[in-house]
């Protein structure tokens, strides 16, 4: 009797002394990653109603860097390939920091057979997974959606305008044609873009195209056009590609590619018929790029698709009516406009070869005025504008217009109690006197019965 009970005693140490994970072996907890086993050389427990993870194993399998600071009793976790913030835990404290945002733990880490454990629905969540209990086969089932591509089985299929329709490209099923609702621009005529974005998203991941009108016209060599829109040597080019239509394009791709929420794979500088410019850009974010070659191979095929639209900006003399009123546009000016959430603003500028000074002028409609003369010179030019004289602030140099001047007028208040804030860069007087002509014309729409 008394062997017996010394023998039960020496194992009731032993059991002890192993830990929780030894007192769990029978109905050892699994934990499964998309369906693929993470295997622990310390058994992960329950303690308090959550399940406590050795931190390295998890971390590694999601890709992650773990570092440990023994004076601190620290962990610091770390994407490697993949999107997410650090984190930052510390043996025996409730708090932990997931990026720079203190989170509360219902269990501290701790110390069991040499490895720091941790709750695994925190970790889990931190880095977007999906978190599953199966208490009856006592299995935990997570769900990565970054490890899933976001290009498996997508081919660049689907025709998708861009720029109003100026040119298109192929894209894979499911993507969205998304408007830039943050500064509500419109282009060279009400129905215009002069920014558009093609959206694909899925599984946590993000690939988007963007196009954007230079509003201004080629020099006749996409290679100089590109030099005089800055980019950079940090690009290799192909060569000019011509596709019919009027079309022809010049692809880029970043020397060196790097992960981050904003990854540029590609893109290409356009000139059409009409000689005007505009780009295109490829880009992904962090989670997409770690299955990097689909998400390139998927940009060549994008940027191969390039084919002419049936869209050409206007730009001959016309009369335009904006919100509550109408403006005459001379030939060779395009316009483009934006709208807050109290105000509107007309923005009108000149079509010049890319690299030279752009006339441009703008009207504010709103409020409240946009503009505050005081301690701003008045100049000697004057006008009457939708029925009230107006004075032009601004710098003159010697009582001309040169390409520094910048000119400001405001009307208002009118009937609505509305105001309209005139401003102008002109460059040259020649270009003044047509764009003083372009405000002269400024009329009111009638209100609808």
């Amino acid at each position: 009797m008394k062997k017996s009970i010394c023998l039960l005693l020496a194992l009731a140490c032993l059991l002890l002394c192993a830990g929780p994970a030894a007192l769990a072996a029978p109905d050892r907890i699994r934990v499964f990653l998309d369906g693929d086993e993470i295997l622990f050389d310390v058994d992960p427990f329950i303690e308090n109603g959550r399940t406590l993870v050795p931190v390295r194993a998890i971390a590694e399998a999601l890709g992650c860097l773990v570092d440990w600071y023994p004076e601190s009793d620290m962990a610091v976790i770390t994407p490697d390939r993949r999107v997410g913030p650090t984190l930052a835990l510390a043996l025996g404290v409730e708090m932990a920091y997931v990026g720079d945002e203190p989170v509360a733990l219902d269990v501290p880490p701790r110390l069991v057979g040499g490895r720091t454990f941790v709750p695994l629905r925190f970790l889990g969540e931190s880095f977007g997974l999906g978190v599953e209990w199966d208490g009856d086969a006592r299995f935990v089932l997570l769900s990565d959606p970054v490890r899933i591509p976001l290009l498996e089985g997508k081919t660049a299929s689907e025709p998708f305008p861009l720029l109003n329709g100026q040119f298109l490209v192929n894209m894979p099923a499911g993507t969205r044609n998304v408007p830039f609702t943050d500064t509500g621009a419109s282009g060279t005529d009400p129905s215009g873009d002069i920014e558009t974005r093609l959206i694909l998203s899925e599984h946590n991941q993000t690939m988007t195209v963007y196009a954007s009108s230079f509003l201004s016209t080629s020099t006749g060599d996409l290679r100089e056009d590109a030099r005089l829109a800055q980019f950079d040597e940090s690009y290799q080019y192909a060569d000019v590609k011509t596709v019919g239509g009027g079309l022809s394009y010049l692809a880029f791709t970043p020397q060196t590619l790097t992960a981050s929420d904003q990854t540029l794979l590609g893109g290409a500088l356009l000139r059409f018929a009409d000689d005007t410019l505009a780009t295109i850009a490829v880009v992904v974010d962090a989670s997409a790029f770690t299955h990097r070659e689909s998400c390139v191979s998927m940009t060549s095929a994008i940027l191969d698709s390039i084919r002419a639209g049936s869209y050409t900006p206007d730009t001959s003399e016309r009369t335009v009516s904006f919100y509550d009123f109408s403006l005459q546009i001379e030939k060779g000016y395009v316009y483009y406009t934006e709208t807050g959430a109290d105000y509107d603003v007309v923005y009108v500028r000149k079509l010049v070869p890319i690299g030279q000074d752009v006339p441009v002028f703008g009207i504010y409609s709103g409020f409240s005025p946009s503009f505050n003369p005081d301690g701003l010179s008045e100049t000697t030019l004057s006008d009457t504008l939708l029925g009230q004289s107006v004075k032009w602030y601004g710098n003159l140099t010697n009582g001309a217009v040169d390409k520094d001047t910048t000119l400001d007028a405001v009307v208002g208040p009118l009937a609505d109690g509305s105001y309209k804030h005139g401003f102008a860069k002109p460059y040259t007087p020649q270009d003044w006197t047509v764009i003083r002509r372009m405000f002269r014309s400024l009329k009111l729409l009638t209100p609808a019965a």
